[in-house]
């Protein structure tokens, strides 16, 4: 682990270990990328062991260092074989760079997916149907975007319901690391989340943070509207 900043001069953390590096956690700003870039540290298939890849980025957004989600999407992918590369950490995420994931064949191996920002509700239901192998999604608390601010509950369970039907069969696990922006609106995303998600029991946060989370979820639950979906939301 690297982080929060690349500390070296050179590549000597890189050196000799090309061929048995698997896991790496990496912070990256413009000058890092430029300096391990000149020293031809992440060549294509340079690191053909490598399964976890976290890079975050400390210089504005990831694009601000990529010409297109593309270039970023092949450098991450690029480094390691895509049949062995399990779990990718970004600091943001947008439509473009989820088509260019799926285009590079993320969708056939990502499983693990760590988000540093704050993604929108939908960007999550997109995450998770657009790599149907992921298990374990790390976010902070969505923003319940798109929406004007009065939208209630009873809205936006008409919207999942009459719009998605299966998102991802294999997610079971959603980190959520910081709820400051409402616990009841995290707990609407969890809920939400799992009436698409068959598979998805565990939602989790930092142990101050649990008791309010999961209070919130039960007075949604017990709501009119989320009654009929008790049974399967309490499997959470």
């Amino acid at each position: 682990m690297l982080m929060p900043e690349y500390p070296f001069g050179d590549d000597v953390v890189f050196r000799g270990n090309a061929s048995t590096l698997k896991y790496l956690e990496l912070g990256l700003t413009s000058s890092t990328a430029s300096l391990l870039r000149g020293f031809n540290v992440f060549m294509p298939g340079s690191h053909p062991l490598l399964q976890h890849a976290t890079f975050e980025f400390y210089e504005g957004d990831v694009l601000d260092l990529f010409a297109t989600p593309f270039d970023y999407a092949q450098f991450v992918l690029g480094i390691g074989p895509r049949s062995h590369m399990r779990a990718i950490g970004m600091s943001s995420v947008c439509q473009p760079l989820l088509s260019a994931f799926s285009s590079h064949g993320a969708h056939s191996c990502i499983q693990v997916l760590k988000l540093s920002n704050t993604p929108g509700l939908w960007d999550v239901f997109t995450l998770v149907k657009s790599l149907p192998l992921l298990t374990d999604l790390h976010t902070s608390a969505p923003t319940i975007d798109n929406f004007p601010y009065d939208t209630t509950k009873e809205e936006l369970l008409v919207r999942v319901i009459s719009n998605y039907t299966l998102v991802g069969e294999r997610l079971r696990f959603w980190h959520i690391s910081s709820s400051s922006r409402g616990y009841d609106k995290a707990a609407l995303s969890v809920l939400l989340l799992a009436l698409v998600c068959p598979n998805f029991t565990h939602a989790a946060t930092c142990h101050f943070q649990r008791e309010p989370l999961m209070k919130a979820m039960e007075e949604i639950i017990d709501s009119d509207a989320f009654q009929p979906y008790a049974p399967r939301l309490r499997r959470l």
